[in-house]
């Protein structure tokens, strides 16, 4: 009984430590993002709208063409170092609401190489989203050979007249196999 508790507990020890911490800064917006979220581009912006966004008081947002901007895209990336041969897991609460259309949107993670080549890249379309609710999307991905970069990536491209489309509670984890 006693090597049985010995083996569940070092199992779980192990679990804990394969998997790390996040490596995204201020992933759920709550901070000024002066370098967290850089470059940032088109409506995207940090707001503070009551709808619910999962992880304290603000969200990331891409506004439609209501906002005003004059543009009818946006996003915002962030860069941080990584590692060759390592499983990534990106997890996000991503949300759209009053008819948010768009030609493209996309929640990505990309691997690039010292010399800012794009390496490889793992996408989802956000195709599964549910208006009025945030809804946990999940991409996995294995850094290739020369990885020296990774890039988490949040966009949209020509967008409709009406709606939002929401980020919070992100999650990037270096998972050891």
């Amino acid at each position: 009984m006693t090597s049985i508790r010995i083996w569940t507990i070092a199992a779980i020890a192990f679990a804990a430590a394969a998997a790390q911490a996040n490596l995204l800064s201020n992933a759920g917006f709550e901070s000024d993002w002066a370098e967290d979220w850089n470059p940032r581009w088109g409506t995207f912006s940090r707001e503070n709208w009551p709808n619910g966004q999962p992880e304290g008081e603000y969200a990331g947002y891409i506004r439609a063409d209501w906002s005003g901007a004059g543009e009818a895209n946006g996003g915002a990336l962030q860069s941080l170092p990584a590692q060759p041969g390592v499983d990534y897991i990106l997890t996000a609460q991503v949300y759209f609401d009053n008819g948010f259309k768009a030609e493209t949107q996309a929640l990505k993670l990309e691997f690039f190489d010292a010399d800012n080549n794009l390496l490889d890249s793992f996408t989802s379309d956000l195709a599964n989203l549910k208006s009025g609710q945030w809804v946990k999307i999940t991409l996995t991905g294995k850094s290739p050979p020369e990885t020296a970069k990774a890039q988490v990536v949040f966009e949209a491209t020509d967008t409709g007249e009406s709606g939002v489309l929401g980020i919070d509670a992100l999650d990037l984890e270096a998972v050891a196999r």
